[in-house]
C-alpha cells in the first residue's frame, strides 16, 4: 500500500512581497513599509525557484538595501526647508 504524500507547506510569505516592495518604496514613497516588506523579501527570495539560482540572497538584498537609500536621499535632497 502506498501512502498518501502530506501537502507541501504553505509559504509564510507570497512572492509578491518584492513587488509589493518596489510599489511601496518608487509609487507611493513609503520608506517604513518598503523598509518592514524587504525584510520579509529574504524568505521569497530563498525559496523562489527563479530568483534563488540568479543571484545569492545577500546580494540581492544589498541592491534593495541601496535602492531604498538612494530614494530616500534622492527625495529629501530635493525637498526645501525654507
Amino acid at each position: 500500500m502506498v501512502a498518501p504524500t502530506p501537502n507541501p507547506p504553505a509559504l509564510s510569505v507570497s512572492p509578491l512581497q518584492i513587488t509589493e516592495f518596489m510599489v511601496a518604496l518608487l509609487h507611493r514613497f513609503d520608506f517604513e513599509a518598503a523598509q518592514a516588506t524587504l525584510a520579509q523579501c529574504s524568505g521569497v527570495i530563498a525559496t523562489d525557484f527563479f530568483l534563488s539560482s540568479l543571484t545569492s540572497d545577500s546580494e540581492l538584498m544589498e541592491s534593495a538595501r541601496r535602492l531604498l537609500f538612494e530614494t530616500y536621499c534622492r527625495i529629501h535632497q530635493k525637498i526645501g526647508l525654507e
